[in-house]
């Protein structure tokens, strides 16, 4: 699959920094790509602050975003600390699917998280009921089945888990940070974090296509 990823990084600066980065990729005309945008030049010039400085629980907010006419679908992850939004990552996929894109949001969380706060106490948060049951309830079954489902009563033939790479990989990572915790967020209700990955994973989806 082709995909497009878009770093958007808030830094603690005497000036609140907005610094967005675009990775390289190649399109289907085969064409390479990569910019970067610096919105506060100024903040550039400033002493940055770990974030890790403040000391308050990491919450993640996941989601993604899916068009099932074009099969284009976009994931977002945003990182606050506190009030403070920290670092949020968007990108989008063409080829997809609706649970793909959820699942995807929160293995680039669980990367991220393992790469920079390895240890700390965090908490990632999806409007995916589908994405917190697996997580916390089926992926230990479907390791155990081989990453394949299995009817209640033994009968029939095993399916494979849909997206099964991207559970094996989550399953992976929560293992090794057992300090990542994964809850459920409603949707559209004017939770700040989830309105940012909503808006997000819109954007990444409009770049999948």
């Amino acid at each position: 699959m082709d995909g497009l990823a878009v770093d958007v990084n808030l830094q603690y600066t005497n000036r609140l920094a907005v610094h967005q980065t675009v990775s390289s990729h190649r399109c289907a005309q085969g064409k390479n790509w990569k910019y970067t945008i610096l919105t506060n030049a100024e903040a550039a010039m400033s002493h940055t602050q770990n974030y890790k400085d403040v000391g308050l629980l990491l919450h993640v907010f996941t989601d993604g975003s899916y068009d099932p006419v074009s099969k284009t679908g976009g994931w977002a992850f945003a990182v606050f600390r506190g009030s403070i939004q920290v670092v949020a990552t968007f990108g989008g996929e063409a080829r997809t699917a609706n649970n793909a894109m959820e699942l995807l949001a929160i293995l680039k969380a669980c990367e991220w998280l393992a790469d920079n706060a390895a240890g700390e106490e965090a908490v990632i948060h999806t409007d995916s009921a589908y994405a917190v049951n697996g997580c916390t309830r089926w992926r230990h079954i479907w390791r155990s089945n081989k990453w394949r489902k299995r009817m209640p009563n033994g009968q029939g033939r095993s399916r494979s888990v849909p997206d099964a790479a991207y559970w094996q990989a989550i399953d992976t990572l929560l293992n090794q940070n057992p300090t990542i915790k994964i809850e459920w967020c409603k949707g559209h209700v004017g939770v700040e974090g989830n309105e940012v990955a909503d808006r997000l994973a819109e954007r990444g989806r409009l770049i999948g296509g």
